[in-house]
């Protein structure tokens, strides 16, 4: 079987968070990513549901963290005062 290259630019900590994933599974990312190619084929469709995540993001756990440690934490009476503190 030949092979073809496939380049996309990724987040360089997805990347690295997938590739530990996938290690512990005894694959390496191009396995992954021909089963993902596969899979398409053999359905005719992305092999799971695409939907709106619920799980915050890294930066918005930062932020949750930092607030429940005290760290950059600004607090306000109102929503009102919030934009005024903002300037909004």
């Amino acid at each position: 079987m030949r092979s073809a290259t496939v380049q996309a630019r990724v987040d360089v900590n997805l990347k690295h968070e997938a590739e530990l994933i996938l290690e512990d599974m005894g694959l390496k990312l191009s396995d992954a990513i021909s089963i993902y190619l596969k899979q398409i084929v053999n359905t005719g469709s992305i092999p799971f549901e695409i939907k709106a995540s619920r799980i915050p993001n890294r930066e918005t756990r930062q932020a949750i963290e930092d607030a429940n440690n005290g760290r950059d934490l600004t607090r306000t009476k109102s929503t009102k005062d919030l934009f005024k503190k903002l300037g909004i």
